[in-house]
């Protein structure tokens, strides 16, 4: 069974968007980010750009640990309270040897 959270939705007074999805299915961490802004269009040539996270199970669950929580939806939406704290995230995981691909779009 999946279960998903928004760890954030920060809409900016100058039209740009960011959020930050989180999904958790058969033991597996899934992030998804979307961008709709300014920066992606020069970029990319799109305003819309996502990027999807993947953790296999082994490191969905040093992830737990390390943020000591046995529910880690719950712990990543402390962890995050709402705010754009991505390179604090992946700074975390680089430091305590968790490891996830990644793909992005466009």
């Amino acid at each position: 069974m999946q279960r998903e959270t928004t760890l954030y939705d920060v809409k900016r007074e100058d039209g740009n968007w960011f959020g930050l999805t989180a999904y958790l299915d058969n033991g597996e961490l899934r992030l998804a980010r979307h961008d709709f802004c300014e920066l992606a269009e020069e970029m990319y040539g799109n305003e819309e750009h996502e990027t999807f996270y993947q953790f296999n199970a082994e490191n969905t669950m040093k992830l737990a640990a390390v943020l000591k929580t046995e529910d880690l939806l719950k712990g990543l939406q402390v962890y995050f309270d709402g705010k754009m704290r991505d390179g604090e995230f992946f700074d975390l995981c680089e430091e305590n040897n968790i490891r996830y691909s990644f793909f992005s779009w466009p």
